[in-house]
């Protein structure tokens, strides 16, 4: 082309996915905490195929278009087309602008849909949101109601649109800034209900994902107690987030002690919308109400090399959020608490030879502990372990041999 070569690439995918899940005897003697009686086995599969093509289109100098096109065809859950486009400009040597829009797809896994089903019980002291407040009752108020988890066959797929749109500036040598924003929606997007999701004050799925039982004669204007509740993978809803992704990077020349860098990427969280099926929508950018979702987070590192030597020093740092707490609620909902910021700080040594890498590190150099939270995953009470790694000041050490 008159631009440049266009380049065009082709391809094509098959595959078949299986899921087998067997219990032992053992599993169906109820002698095993957690696991329950008479678990299901199951027994799945699926093809899965797939044809793309990509095209590299110079449009003139310096201006590059990239499209894209993909066709996978599930046995399961039919066919999905979907393209991308993606322009490049760069009218400078340190100047350069980029922006993307595209579509995605994503089948639920058979993990997703055929996970047996397992009976439990949910934590200790979650109350019944419609009855505790007005009865007072223990079997109202103290939580452990019977739970049903595992796969839901009735899924269907997530689906995405997302846009980008950025620049990457380079004034001096050695410095770079680079600024991003982003912009995606995700409609049927799958995940397990947690109980704290679904016995919330106002929650959509206390009339879906509870069973009760007859009314109590006692409290007839109350609906009847909690026979079960269900915590299997369900299309929440749809999620619109937005934010911006910013960088800098910084490289010294080379001076008598060595040479030295500098670098910062950062995402903020500009907003992280939830709609439910009944078309409730929940804020949830800074809070933990669906996960820790903190507005701001970044890794920030200082490097220094010096022939075969090599150290740096890192921070990481996450924002402060809000969560529920439901030591003070009333008919008009809870009140809520802050959960402070995060951040922790790593250091690393390393000595490269020929062949040989000798690495020397700290995690969490000062020992920072987790801020305190009353919501957390997998009844980790006190830290939530997908906002911040509990376990402390962590010592290691690497050696890595090159052979040839």
């Amino acid at each position: 082309m008159p631009a440049g070569p266009l380049a065009i690439a082709f391809g094509a995918e098959w595959r078949r996915e299986s899921l087998e899940n067997r219990f032992a005897a053992i599993a169906d003697s109820g002698d095993v905490i957690g696991i329950g009686r008479n678990p299901l086995s199951t027994r799945a599969s699926r093809n899965v195929g797939a044809l793309f093509a990509e095209a590299d289109v110079p449009i003139a100098k310096g201006l590059d278009a990239q499209l894209a096109l993909r066709h996978d065809r599930y046995s399961d859950f039919g066919g999905t087309t979907n393209p991308k486009v993606a322009l490049r400009w760069q009218p400078h040597k340190t100047f350069l602008m980029r922006a993307s829009w595209g579509e995605g797809f994503r089948a639920p896994t058979l993990f997703d849909l055929y996970t047996p089903l397992r009976s439990g019980l949910t934590s200790p002291f979650t109350p019944d949101p419609l009855r505790c407040p007005a009865t007072g009752l223990p079997a109202d108020c103290e939580g452990e109601f019977p739970a049903v988890t595992g796969g839901n066959p009735n899924l269907g797929p997530e689906t995405s649109k997302q846009v980008n749109a950025g620049l990457v500036w380079e004034p001096l040598s050695g410095l770079s800034m680079t600024v991003d924003y982003w912009n995606i929606r995700k409609r049927g997007v799958i995940s397990s209900l947690g109980e704290d999701q679904v016995l919330a004050t106002g929650s959509p799925w206390l009339t879906s994902n509870v069973i009760r039982g007859p009314v109590d004669p006692a409290w007839p204007g109350l609906p009847g107690p909690i026979q079960s509740v269900i915590l299997w993978n369900e299309n929440v809803g749809d999620i619109r987030t937005s934010g911006i992704d910013a960088g800098l990077s910084w490289r010294s020349p080379m001076t008598a002690v060595g040479r030295f860098t500098f670098t910062i990427d950062g995402t903020y969280v500009q907003n992280y919308d939830l709609s439910t099926f009944d078309g409730t929508r929940y804020s949830l950018a800074g809070t933990n109400d669906y996960v820790a979702i903190p507005r701001w987070r970044h890794v920030a590192s200082l490097g220094w090399s010096y022939g075969a030597w090599a150290a740096t020093l890192a921070q990481t740092f996450q924002s402060s959020y809000s969560e529920i707490d439901d030591r003070f609620c009333d008919e008009l909902g809870c009140a809520r608490r802050h959960v402070g910021a995060y951040d922790f700080w790593d250091a690393q040594l390393r000595y490269r030879a020929t062949r040989t890498t000798v690495v020397l590190g700290i995690k969490n150099l000062f020992d920072r502990a987790p801020p305190f939270t009353f919501w957390s995953p997998a009844f980790a009470s006190g830290a939530d372990g997908s906002y911040a790694d509990p376990r402390g000041r962590t010592y290691y050490a690497t050696l890595t041999y090159a052979f040839r």
